[in-house]
């Protein structure tokens, strides 16, 4: 699964997965593109 989330002013794209009994296991996590920043704002603030 991919998401977005803001840390501190800036946005983060996180990817992830779901294992057993509620517990997610990060695999990556970067600044969002600019691109994708405008989109996370536009949809979701």
């Amino acid at each position: 699964m991919v998401g977005y989330a803001p840390i501190g002013s800036n946005i983060f794209c996180v990817v992830f997965v779901e294992r057993d009994d509620d517990l997610m296991r990060v695999i990556s996590l970067r600044e969002a593109t600019k691109k994708e920043a405008r989109n996370y704002v536009a949809n979701y603030i």
